[in-house]
């Protein structure tokens, strides 16, 4: 079951551990470079006309990053990312069809990161934390809308508008697509594999 916890109390975000590492291959970053067995961005972006493989690399184009919703080889993970949405909006009481617009990869190589971004044109989004070392860069959400500025004694995630979830893979992550968030500076020598999925409610 999806555990739902508030942090802070105005926002709501769903977490669900479930891991897919050994069970698809994953790319590496970069336009059209081979990843590994099936999964390589050269055969399989060529195949959907798509030609960034990482919205990392997109350079703010990301109308043509390659959409893992597509792909069948990645059917595990994206059926498992609906169920984890699915019984997040029975938790909250969502009503409407549930549209899973599009899932991508974001691969993080040493010193990459996101500054503060949400996801416009969408009601729910998620980060699937796929692979990535002790260490890996932390997601960071704020909430801007609280606006009651309340004198606190002592900081923690129910009373704070910024906090932080740490990458562990097998993680999910869901969240409304209004909730600004972003992503420090990766680190580390290995790559930081984490996936971006949105969903509208109609």
């Amino acid at each position: 079951m999806t555990k739902i916890y508030a942090s802070p109390p105005v926002t709501v975000i769903g977490t669900k551990n479930s891991a897919f590492t050994d069970r698809i291959s994953l790319p590496t970053s970069g336009n059209n470079r081979a990843g590994a067995g099936e999964h390589s961005p050269a055969t399989t972006a060529e195949r959907m006309g798509n030609p960034t493989y990482t919205t990392i690399e997109a350079e703010g184009n990301t109308e043509n990053v390659y959409d893992v919703n597509k792909d069948k080889d990645f059917d595990p993970i994206t059926n498992f990312i609906r169920s984890c949405a699915i019984d997040y909006c029975k938790e909250l009481n969502y009503s409407g069809e549930l549209n899973h617009t599009n899932t991508f990869f974001n691969i993080y190589k040493k010193y990459d990161y996101q500054d503060w971004h949400d996801h416009p044109g969408t009601h729910l989004s998620g980060v699937y934390c796929l692979s990535g070392e002790k260490g890996s860069a932390d997601i960071h959400f704020t909430d801007f809308n609280n606006k009651l500025n309340i004198n606190v004694k002592e900081f923690t995630t129910d009373n704070s508008t910024t906090w932080k979830e740490e990458f562990t893979p097998g993680k999910f992550l869901i969240f409304r697509s209004d909730l600004l968030h972003c992503v420090n500076r990766h680190n580390l020598d290995s790559k930081r594999y984490s996936l971006a999925t949105n969903f509208n409610i109609q």
